[in-house]
Order: structure tokens, then sequence, then C-alpha cells
């Protein structure tokens, strides 16, 4: 099967079935409302699950392979109801609307990538459902930095005069502002953070509740914003403030592009749903020289393959571009040390093996 040069394709009439909802090329955090906490009526309908996260980490995969399970409906786009006054103010009513009917039997879910680092969220979303599952797909930080960059320059060429109109002025722009990010990091540590990584990720804590660098959405540069969206430990820490660990997943996003059923089988025992998805439900596709593109699901054999591929999707369009060797050296040096705590201290696993471009 050829791989197509579309995010998803049905192969048989190349129509395009994109589950991006409204594009994620903005950061759309709301920090310091002054709206009041809301709930439901018992006339509105709240989402079983989200997705929450992480952006270009592969949460419009996990939304479409999902999508596809006879136990489970999806709301289109994504709502931004959470994050965003302007939409928050509009009520539950409205919300409403933006999910399907509900079903019984059927659980309803929605993605939007943007709830994970927003500080409004979390009670939100408790007040609108305290024992909603949460799911949040993280990934590589390097492969991230760069999906996030194709994404923006593909999308919101408005940002490019600041972070650079092409990959290679990116990369030696980065270059500059990795390593100011590196220092004001080190900073914090020694001044916030007791010299030590937990301390360190206490005072980012402390600094995203009260909209302070890097989480200043008004001055942090733009390259601050790519960066620092891949603190996960920080962003999670604040959401286990709210709701119980046990009702939040954390699947690794880079399993999407070569064995996707690995996550798809943990999401279906984490919302409680039968193993409908499976290995057997996709199918790698391979060129005539013997190249594998990225996975295809099938829904029945006999069913025309959705497949993850090339163009927009930043995620495949990223596999053949890397950036220079001490530029990806300088961000994993960045991001190793929250990675490691994050997987040992906050989620009590192994070490995410995350090595893109060092291979």
């Amino acid at each position: 099967m050829k791989i197509s040069n579309l995010l998803v394709i049905s192969a048989a009439n190349a129509k395009v079935t994109s589950d991006k909802g409204s594009l994620s090329v903005s950061h759309r955090i709301t920090t310091g409302s002054t709206l009041p906490v809301t709930f439901p009526s018992s006339e509105d309908h709240v989402p079983d699950f989200i997705i929450m996260g992480v952006n270009k980490c592969g949460t419009s995969a996990a939304s479409l392979f999902l999508s596809n399970h006879p136990e489970v409906q999806k709301a289109v786009g994504e709502p931004n109801f959470f994050n965003m006054d302007s939409n928050y103010k509009r009520g539950f009513s409205w919300y409403s609307k933006q999910l399907p009917k509900a079903v019984e039997g059927l659980q309803t879910y929605e993605k939007t990538p943007s709830y994970y680092k927003s500080v409004e969220a979390q009670k939100r979303v408790k007040a609108a459902n305290k024992n909603i599952k949460l799911v949040n797909v993280v990934c590589d930080n390097v492969h991230r930095t760069l999906s996030r960059y194709l994404h923006i320059q593909k999308h919101a060429a408005q940002k490019l005069p600041e972070l650079g109109e092409t990959l290679d002025e990116f990369n030696d722009n980065l270059r500059v502002a990795a390593q100011d990010f590196s220092d004001f990091l080190s900073e914090v540590q020694s001044n916030e953070g007791f010299g030590t990584i937990e301390g360190l990720v206490d005072a980012l804590l402390f600094r995203l509740k009260n909209q302070m660098r890097p989480f200043d959405i008004q001055k942090t540069s733009g390259f601050e914003k790519i960066l620092s969206d891949g603190l996960y430990s920080v962003f999670h820490r604040r959401w286990l403030e709210f709701f119980h660990e046990d009702q939040l997943l954390v699947v690794n996003g880079n399993e999407f592009l070569n064995t996707p059923w690995l996550p798809m089988k943990k999401i279906q025992e984490f919302i409680g749903v039968s193993q409908n998805i499976t290995r057997d439900s996709f199918i790698i596709p391979e060129d005539a020289e013997g190249n594998t593109g990225l996975p295809c699901f099938l829904e029945t054999p006999e069913s025309h393959a959705d497949c993850l591929g090339k163009g927009a999707s930043e995620k495949g369009r990223s596999l053949d571009k890397s950036f220079s060797k001490d530029v990806t050296e300088l961000l994993h040096g960045i991001f190793q040390p929250f990675d490691s705590y994050f997987a040992h201290r906050v989620l009590h696993r192994q070490t995410f093996e995350w090595n893109f471009g060092m291979e």
C-alpha cells in the first residue's frame, strides 16, 4: 500500500477524513481567570473521558483509532471548553452541543490537547465530572519540537519571522534560544529549587500557577512556548492536585508511529471497554523498495485502510528530517532530566527510551 500525502486518507477514494479539528497552532491557555467555576445541569451531558495532550505527540492518532471502537463516540474537532474563557462562559448548554448525544452503552469523549497545560482546566473539568478519566499522550521532546515547528510553518506563517522561515533557520535560532532556556532553568534550579531536579519541578509548578516565565504567554518567546510544552512533569503535577493518579493515563505517543496497538491496548483497558482494537487492526504499508510506512487502521479485514500519512501530518513529515547534531544534543540534554523525573518519580515507571536524532 502506498503512503498518502494526507493525514488520514481512505485508500479507496482519497477522501480526507482529518481528525485535527481546530488546528492547535496557538497556546490556548487560560491563566488567572476570574470566571466562577460552574456545574452542568441534569439536562447537560459531559464526556466520560478526555484525550488532553500533548500537542504533536499523537493525540490525533489516538483519537482517530479510538473513534473506530464500537463502544465509544467522540466530539467533532477540539472544543477548547475548559481552557478558554470565551468558550467556558458559554456554559454547559453550549458544551453539550459540541458532544454527540448520549447513547446508553456508549462512552463519550473529546480531544483538546491544550487542556493539559492550562491552570484553570483542572477545577473546571472536576466540576463537570469528578469521576472523569484523562488520557495524556506524551512523546520524545526533540521530535515534538521539530513536529511543532513544521506544524507552525504550515499553518501559522505569522509566527515564522520570530522562529525562522525555514527549518535551517529555525535550527540556528533554536541553538541560541535553547541554550538561553537551559541557562534559565539552571538559574531557577539553583536559586529556587535547592539545586535538585525535584526542587526545579516544584519551582516551575509555582511559576506555572503564577504565570511567570516560561509560562507567561504574553511575554514568553515563541521558542520557550514550544520548549516549555515538554515539561510534562510540571503540568502533570498540576493535574494530580485535582485528580487521583488512577484517573490519569499517560501513554507514549512515539509508539503510534510503529506499534499503535500497544498504546491502544492501554487506553482501552483504562477507559473500560473491550479490546476491540488489537494488532490485527493495523497493517504496516510497504513500498516497492521494501520501505515501511506509518501504520494503517483496518476496521475489518475487508474494509479500506485509514493511514497516518505524510503531508498534513507533521509527525509523519518530520520522520525524514532532523536538527543539527549539536542542537539535537542540546535539546536532549535539557529534557532528559525532566523525562527521567517524570517517568520515575511521577509515573513510577521505567524511563522513556527517547533518542530522536541520536540513533
